[in-house]
């Protein structure tokens, strides 16, 4: 009776540390290694989940794409998620910029430092995480997609260290998917409109690999 207690204690002891392994260990993550078609479903998931404050399915999304498709580790990957979500949920209601910058910048710049730390970008959080939070203000705004989506442009560009210019198209893309859902709030959007988007989500983050993949000669 004592043996078999032992060895089960044993084997539970050993199945929490693989377990602890798999989850807390540092990985090396590949921002350029994902599946553009995935990425857009699980895109426009994020989207539909945020307008409906539905903070933890947003968590769960956050977490699918940047382990299911970075491959960070999924501690990294919660850490991403909680950071991303909590920006959103504490920057969605009407307010000042101003305050809007105050509460949302911190938990950007967290998520960025997990970025930076698991991909050793060159780029600093504390750059990162203002343009983060500018086009999310700036569509609150009312600015025109363009114009949102240059600074979506710009943060793409600083991410993936490329010019601007090679990942403005999928940018653009993704700035009018939004404009898109925009024309269509208070109960407009229909389950074919999503799948719309999901689509043209897909393309831009296929003209986004593209361009960020395939280097010049």
């Amino acid at each position: 009776m004592m043996f078999r207690l032992i060895k089960r204690l044993r084997v539970l002891l050993a199945g929490g540390l693989l377990f602890a392994l798999w989850f807390f260990a540092p990985r090396q993550a590949d921002m350029e290694q994902f599946d553009p078609a995935e990425m857009g479903r699980l895109e426009s998931d994020m989207w539909r989940h945020y307008y409906e404050k539905s903070y933890v399915r947003l968590g769960a999304d956050l977490f699918l794409a940047s382990h299911g498709q970075y491959g960070f580790s999924p501690w990294d990957s919660v850490r991403m998620a909680w950071h991303a979500a909590k920006a959103a949920r504490l920057t969605q209601p009407s307010q000042p910029r101003a305050q809007a910058f105050a509460v949302g910048i911190p938990p950007l710049v967290k998520y960025y430092e997990v970025i930076q730390k698991a991909t050793g970008s060159p780029w600093k959080p504390e750059e990162m995480a203002p343009l983060e939070l500018e086009w999310w203000v700036m569509r609150r705004e009312k600015a025109t997609w363009p114009q949102y989506g240059e600074t979506i442009s710009q943060l793409t560009a600083m991410t993936y260290q490329v010019p601007i210019e090679r990942v403005r198209e999928a940018c653009l893309l993704r700035a009018e998917m939004m404009d898109y859902r925009d024309q269509r709030r208070n109960g407009g959007m229909k389950p074919e409109d999503w799948e719309h988007i999901s689509k043209e989500l897909g393309r831009s983050w296929q003209m986004l690999k593209t361009a960020v993949t395939t280097r010049p000669p």
